[in-house]
């Protein structure tokens, strides 16, 4: 049975940039694809990529690649959707034309999966979300694909590394924008590097970073150029940068940045950001978990902060009545409203999906792993916020809706997520659609759901204390082991909320 169809981006086929290391990471992955019952196709318009190509020869070779693939029969055109180019900010140049193309394909479910390394499609994904749920976690990187479809899904898709800065090489090509942009660059690096601030990394190769974040805690005031914002108790993010093309590496950061602010005690968190217009894909991300813009500096720097004061959230949540549940909980996670209006269900979940999702803190290992030092957080999973959960319980259950996981053979609850959007009796293909690169299920484990199956995405808000099933049934929460999904009624999760989140 075929599980899905596979849509390559002519770029990843030419392979310009990095022949032999392109070449064969997608040998790699092609043989995956064709183990994994995918078929798949290139888009008619990538040949006028390879047409403009003046190399009489070259464009021979590319041509001969690309015949090797199905070609896909499309039958819609983007040029006649107004709403879809409006979103993306269409432009005309030739090469817009064929990537909005490739898009649009994906966009109108002829393909299930996207593969591109093209930073701008990526982008476009993003903003493609606002009109069709979870559409950008349908476009893959290479990399992305080969930890979607191998056999064995990995635990840990990425590393992230916590070190300090003295341990940077400001030579590497990730500090080049950073330079152009701030001329102080080389001083204030040379500074944070005697400070030995705090960081963490991404390495996209074995020398090279893919993504960096910078940041220190401070109590100062911040000056803007209408308004000067009190002192505070802040983390300031003094550097965010992402590199690795549709990596989750950014939601990555800010969540665990955010989570380390909570866990602390801290009243903020902030960072300023010259803008980059509509297309900036990092002001994109922080709006959407709740940095607010509160103005520009004296460099003409925007200021966005977070605020995490739990009185003050707690107040906003009860008192807001004009976004949705969901809404509020994306805004002011890792805070979350569980109003009478929202359902509480108990989740039980296997412990070999459970370590996938949410790695328990006890499973960490501080290793000395980079240039000498720095620690590898082995528990990233914990620090994703979008996740999926697939299930084949006969239930319905609404957006904003809340899910307590209850671990089944540690026989406790201790995680707690918010509902995005839940879907009932999906074919494998849509499974694939709708979990896209939220998947920590390995194609194999997916047939396994084929048949009267639930997928459950979800925002995962809060790491609690965990409360073990004898206490659970001693406090007349629930009376006995679950065996499936099950709704809690409020008066019960109340009781259980005062023991979490103590």
């Amino acid at each position: 049975m075929m599980k899905g169809s596979i849509l390559l981006d002519t770029n990843i086929i030419i392979s310009r940039e990095d022949n032999n290391e392109i070449s064969r990471e997608l040998q790699e992955l092609l043989a995956i694809l064709n183990g994994n019952e995918f078929k798949v196709f290139v888009h008619p318009m990538s040949f006028k990529d390879i047409d403009r190509d003046k190399n009489h020869t070259r464009k021979q070779i590319i041509s001969s690649k690309m015949n090797s693939y199905n070609i896909l029969n499309t039958h819609f055109n983007f040029d006649e959707d107004s709403v879809f180019k409006e979103k993306i900010n269409y432009k005309k140049t030739p090469n817009d034309i064929v990537d909005n193309c490739l898009l649009y394909s994906l966009f109108k479910d002829e393909v299930t999966f996207l593969i591109t390394e093209d930073n701008g499609i990526h982008k476009n994904a993003r903003k493609l979300n606002e009109i069709k749920d979870n559409f950008e976690d349908r476009v893959f990187t290479i990399n992305e694909a080969l930890i979607y479809f191998k056999k064995e899904k990995p635990i840990l898709p990425y590393e992230i590394i916590k070190t300090t800065v003295d341990l940077l090489d400001i030579n590497d090509p990730i500090f080049n924008t950073l330079k152009e942009s701030y001329g102080e660059f080389d001083s204030w690096f040379e500074k944070i590097q005697r400070e030995k601030r705090e960081c963490l990394i991404f390495k996209k190769t074995e020398n090279l970073l893919g993504a960096l974040l910078i940041f220190k805690e401070e109590e100062e005031t911040i000056v803007l150029k209408d308004i000067i914002l009190p002192v505070k108790n802040r983390i300031k993010i003094a550097t965010m940068v992402v590199t690795s093309n549709g990596n989750k590496i950014g939601e990555l950061f800010l969540s665990w940045i955010i989570n380390y602010a909570f866990k602390n005690g801290v009243d903020e968190v902030y960072l300023t950001h010259f803008s980059e217009g509509q297309d900036d894909s990092l002001v994109y991300l922080i709006k959407e978990y709740g940095f607010e813009y509160v103005g520009n500096n004296s460099r003409e720097e925007e200021v966005y902060v977070k605020n995490i004061n739990s009185k003050l959230i707690k107040s906003k949540i009860n008192s807001n009545s004009t976004e949705s549940y969901l809404g509020m909980s994306k805004k002011y996670y890792p805070y979350f409203y569980d109003g009478e209006n929202v359902e509480k269900y108990i989740v039980p979940i296997q412990e070999e999906f459970h370590k996938k999702l949410f790695l328990s803190e006890n499973q960490q290992t501080n290793l000395e792993y980079f240039m000498g030092g720095g620690d590898v957080i082995q528990n990233i999973s914990r620090y994703v916020i979008k996740k999926a959960y697939l299930s084949k319980a006969n239930i319905n259950i609404n957006q904003g809706d809340i899910l307590l996981f209850y671990e089944s053979s540690k026989q406790g609850i201790s995680e707690i997520g918010v509902v995005e959007h839940f879907f009932k009796n999906l074919s494998i293909e849509d499974i694939n659609k709708k979990v896209g690169k939220r998947s920590v299920y390995s194609q194999q484990e997916l047939e396994t759901f084929k048949d009267k199956n639930s997928v459950i995405l979800f925002i995962h808000s809060r790491i609690c204390k965990k409360i073990s099933l004898d206490d659970l049934i001693n406090k007349n929460i629930i009376k006995a082991h679950p065996q499936s999904i099950q709704r809690l009624a409020h008066e019960k999760y109340l009781k259980l909320k005062e023991e979490m989140l103590k």
